[in-house]
Protein backbone atom coordinates (compact mmCIF):
# COMPACT_ATOMS: atom_id res chain seq x y z
CA UNK A 1 0.00 0.00 0.00
CA UNK A 2 2.63 2.25 -0.56
CA UNK A 3 4.08 2.02 2.69
CA UNK A 4 7.82 2.76 3.72
CA UNK A 5 9.96 2.31 6.73
CA UNK A 6 12.36 -0.38 8.48
CA UNK A 7 11.27 -3.40 10.58
CA UNK A 8 13.80 -5.33 13.13
CA UNK A 9 13.31 -9.09 12.69
CA UNK A 10 15.21 -11.23 15.16
CA UNK A 11 15.32 -14.62 14.82
CA UNK A 12 16.05 -17.04 18.16
CA UNK A 13 15.66 -20.89 17.29
CA UNK A 14 18.01 -24.16 16.81
CA UNK A 15 19.33 -25.64 13.96
CA UNK A 16 20.33 -29.16 14.10
CA UNK A 17 21.79 -32.12 12.47
CA UNK A 18 23.94 -32.51 8.82
CA UNK A 19 22.82 -32.08 5.33
CA UNK A 20 24.63 -34.62 3.94
CA UNK A 21 23.37 -37.48 6.59
CA UNK A 22 19.96 -38.42 6.91
CA UNK A 23 17.44 -37.49 8.10
CA UNK A 24 18.79 -33.95 7.46
CA UNK A 25 19.12 -30.63 9.14
CA UNK A 26 16.31 -29.18 10.50
CA UNK A 27 15.84 -25.50 11.73
CA UNK A 28 13.30 -23.68 14.03
CA UNK A 29 12.98 -20.61 14.55
CA UNK A 30 10.73 -18.24 16.44
CA UNK A 31 10.18 -14.60 14.79
CA UNK A 32 10.20 -11.06 16.72
CA UNK A 33 9.44 -8.34 14.46
CA UNK A 34 10.06 -4.30 15.64
CA UNK A 35 8.81 -1.74 13.41
CA UNK A 36 11.10 1.20 14.35
CA UNK A 37 10.43 4.33 11.49
CA UNK A 38 8.94 5.53 8.90
CA UNK A 39 4.79 3.74 7.77
CA UNK A 40 6.24 0.95 10.44
CA UNK A 41 6.79 2.78 13.41
CA UNK A 42 5.28 0.98 16.37
CA UNK A 43 4.32 -1.81 14.32
CA UNK A 44 5.25 -5.17 16.00
CA UNK A 45 4.61 -8.87 15.11
CA UNK A 46 5.59 -12.47 15.73
CA UNK A 47 6.19 -15.47 13.53
CA UNK A 48 7.64 -18.66 13.09
CA UNK A 49 10.10 -20.26 10.64
CA UNK A 50 11.01 -24.43 10.20
CA UNK A 51 12.91 -26.39 7.50
CA UNK A 52 14.82 -29.38 6.77
CA UNK A 53 18.08 -29.71 4.42
CA UNK A 54 19.20 -32.60 2.96
CA UNK A 55 21.62 -33.20 -0.19
CA UNK A 56 18.20 -33.95 -2.54
CA UNK A 57 16.35 -31.05 -1.82
CA UNK A 58 15.49 -28.51 0.86
CA UNK A 59 12.08 -27.14 2.46
CA UNK A 60 10.86 -24.25 4.77
CA UNK A 61 7.41 -22.88 5.97
CA UNK A 62 6.81 -19.86 7.62
CA UNK A 63 4.10 -17.41 9.17
CA UNK A 64 4.52 -14.09 10.09
CA UNK A 65 1.87 -11.70 11.58
CA UNK A 66 2.32 -8.05 11.64
CA UNK A 67 0.13 -5.56 13.19
CA UNK A 68 0.89 -1.88 11.98
CA UNK A 69 -0.04 1.72 13.44
CA UNK A 70 -3.11 3.77 12.35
Amino acid sequence: AGRTGHLIVEAEGVFEGDATVAPGARSRYHLTITGVDGDFKGAYGEGQSVGLATTASSTNSYYVKIWLKK
